[in-house]
């Protein structure tokens, strides 16, 4: 007789289970295959769960990749949100800026500055760190242009810049030909600025009249006193229209053209002096 052989594949461990009172039983069926393979199925077992912590983690990761991509983007659609309201703000700015360039420019049209401009030459290096154009570092552009404007009408009110009358200089600050006898040198402290007789003169600066009275060769004459220690002189006056200590403010009429004194002809004789030592009044005729 043949023996019937078991199936080793089939065959299976048999465990049999007591509870404490050894009253009740139960039993439990290990297939054989599992015992003698177990280091296969442990090492199946943990490359899954390896397998499955990465994925949490690689989820995790791009969930925070995810969450901070979505504040940025929360960012920028705030400040996109708020950038009409800072280009509104620069805008604004510009507005203002304009007007008080504007006043400056006609407040020196009025104190009689001959508008000048230079114009930049192509030769020479340029260089310097390169910003980016924002809406912060142009208003802060415009912020120094404001303030440099602010300065300079704050300042323009007190230096004795343009003409005090419109005219052709028919004589200039320094040695000259003697005008009466054309023969020799001398020196002029002034300059001659061409002019009807009769044509209002006009203060240049805001000042204190310390003189207003004959002069000798200047013959009728005014003398203001404006700050910084400036002094400005006007001579061979037809008219005087001011008194001493009088204050005047730029553009206010002081005189008339004449040809009093020693003079060989109606023009304005305009001098400037800064602390006692005169100043050539070409240099503050123009605004360049």
């Amino acid at each position: 007789m043949k023996k019937n052989k078991r199936d080793p594949k089939s065959s299976k461990l048999t465990v049999l289970l007591l509870d404490h009172h050894f009253t009740s039983e139960k039993t439990l069926q290990i297939p054989h295959q599992l015992i003698r393979h177990w280091k296969y199925y442990l090492l199946a077992l943990v490359c899954l769960f390896l397998v499955l912590i990465g994925t949490v983690v690689f989820i995790a990761s791009q969930n925070k990749i995810l969450n901070e991509d979505s504040v940025r983007l929360q960012s920028k659609l705030d400040k996109v949100k708020e950038y009409p309201k800072k280009m509104e703000a620069v805008q604004n700015k510009i507005l203002k800026l304009e007007a008080k360039m504007a006043k400056v420019a006609a407040y020196l049209s009025q104190r009689g500055v001959k508008q000048s401009t230079v114009e930049g030459g192509r030769e020479g290096g340029k260089g310097g760190i390169a910003l980016d154009l924002t809406d912060e570092n142009m208003e802060e552009v415009i912020d120094q242009y404001m303030y440099f404007v602010d300065t300079l009408h704050r300042n323009l009110s007190n230096l004795p810049i343009g003409y005090p009358i419109y005219g052709q200089l028919t004589s200039l600050f320094g040695v000259r030909t003697n005008p009466f006898s054309e023969v020799g040198y001398e020196v002029h402290p002034g300059v001659d600025i061409q002019a009807k007789w009769g044509a209002k003169v006009k203060a240049p600066a805001h000042g204190k009249i310390v003189f207003a009275d004959w002069r000798g060769g200047y013959g009728k004459c005014i003398i203001i006193k404006h700050n910084n220690g400036f002094q400005t002189l006007y001579g061979h006056l037809s008219a005087i229209k001011v008194r001493e200590g009088q204050e005047v403010n730029a553009g206010e009429v002081i005189g008339e053209v004449g040809s009093t004194g020693r003079s060989t002809g109606p023009h304005l004789h305009y001098e400037i002096t800064q602390n006692g030592k005169r100043i050539n009044p070409s240099l503050f005729l123009k605004n360049n």
